[in-house]
């Protein structure tokens, strides 16, 4: 409509034509690739899936305004989740959750409006941890926007830089609390 994409739409991906499908998970998968999606006014509105050619979900990812809303997920081409990732607003905020492919959680990593919330440490040359404390990671923002016709994703970087924000402690060489406080960004 008006020269936008509107309504349902897909294509079908030789596996080679994208270098989306030379990484996990799409290369356990069987090319080729259907991936399939809903349009309004140009701009993805609701989920991208992506299938193989047996049929099984290699991803899905919710769609509003052209932004990922809501959770996307990866799959072993067994059917088990690979990882999962909630956004809000086209940015990570939430969990991102990786796992085996016996369904077992790997990894997990909490983020909020992009930034990734997580511990920094610091030892001495003896290996005894002297500090520690919780950080807002730079955000990650969209630098290049999604681009379906040719199966690419947004992708992202960082911007600002690591902030102190919650619990930070040091230590005495022996091993004593030196200080411990709060942060708030």
């Amino acid at each position: 409509r008006n020269d936008r994409r509107e309504g349902p739409w897909f294509r079908i991906h030789s596996g080679k034509d994208a270098d989306l499908f030379a990484e996990l998970p799409y290369t356990e998968f069987t090319a080729p690739f259907r991936s399939e999606a809903n349009f309004k006014e140009g701009n993805l509105e609701g989920k991208w899936v992506i299938t193989d050619s047996e049929g099984r979900i290699a991803s899905e990812a919710e769609y509003v305004n052209g932004v990922r809303e809501g959770v996307s997920k990866w799959n072993y081409a067994s059917g088990n989740l690979m990882r999962d990732a909630s956004f809000r607003n086209g940015l990570l905020d939430g969990l991102i959750r990786v796992y085996d492919a016996d369904s077992t959680l790997i990894e997990e990593e909490k983020y909020e409006q992009g930034h990734k919330i997580a511990m920094k440490v610091e030892h001495n040359e003896a290996g005894q941890k002297t500090w520690e404390a919780m950080f807002m990671h730079a955000q990650l923002v969209i630098d290049t926007e999604v681009d379906w016709w040719n199966g690419k994703p947004a992708k992202f970087k960082a911007v600002g830089e690591d902030v102190k924000h919650g619990l930070a402690t040091g230590w005495h060489p022996n091993g004593q609390m030196r200080v411990q406080g709060v942060y708030d960004k």
